[in-house]
């Protein structure tokens, strides 16, 4: 058994693709998952394949008033107990063709998004007796990659923002990681 039976999760960016896949792992595990992600007829059509185990929900991740519509949503089925913050862009170009909104639009998606989701979920995790939060950085977070300018800063800082956030919420059972898939 992999210790998540009846276990609850949000995974962000989950209409498609990685975040499907991973929502699908998680169900076979035996978890309930709410699917955030702004994608509104993926997502519904996704949650719907996936089974009764399986909750679509509106979520920016930037947005806090949406992160707390998603974890309420989640937590009327048990406590919260696992996050894979997923979602996130990505492109290719040039550091000298980025400008300033499109880095912050990558910043905001990126890292914003999965510190926003954290602190959210934290409290409910602590008062659940714990738990474990995945973040989804990228190889470009590990090492330079030419044309990841701003990608590959966004997965940096998300890597370090989850080493500091193991340090800090280790000692109330919550368990944090970084996951770095390749192309």
């Amino acid at each position: 058994m992999s210790g998540l039976e009846g276990k609850v999760a949000i995974i962000t960016g989950a209409a498609q693709g990685q975040g499907a896949a991973e929502a699908r792992w998680l169900i076979d595990a035996g978890c309930t998952v709410t699917l955030g992600d702004i994608l509104e007829d993926l997502g519904e059509a996704t949650a719907q394949e996936l089974g009764d185990r399986a909750y679509y929900t509106h979520l920016d991740v930037s947005e806090e008033a949406d992160w707390a519509k998603a974890i309420s949503l989640a937590e009327e089925v048990g406590p919260l107990q696992v996050l894979v913050n997923n979602a996130g862009l990505s492109w290719l170009r040039a550091v000298e063709d980025e400008t300033s909104e499109t880095m912050e639009r990558m910043w905001r998606v990126n890292l914003l998004g999965a510190f926003t989701g954290m602190k959210a979920s934290v409290p409910v995790m602590r008062a659940a007796g714990g738990g474990s939060i995945v973040n989804i950085s990228s190889v470009p977070g590990l090492m330079g990659m030419a044309y990841n300018g701003a990608y590959g800063a966004s997965k940096w800082a998300l890597r370090g923002l989850t080493k500091t956030c193991a340090i800090e919420f280790g000692r109330d059972n919550i368990r944090v990681n970084s996951v770095h898939p390749g192309p």
